[in-house]
């Protein structure tokens, strides 16, 4: 089993993890850049 090439499922899971994962980040620093002013 050396073979290391992702199957095109498994290519999908990977890239709709990461692009959940930066999209929660963005989101998560929009959301604090809108409520610190209002916590200050």
């Amino acid at each position: 089993m050396s073979d290391v090439s992702l199957t095109p499922e498994a290519a999908h899971f990977v890239l709709l993890t990461a692009s959940a994962t930066c999209a929660l980040i963005t989101l998560d620093t929009n959301v604090v850049a809108i409520a610190l002013p209002s916590i200050a």
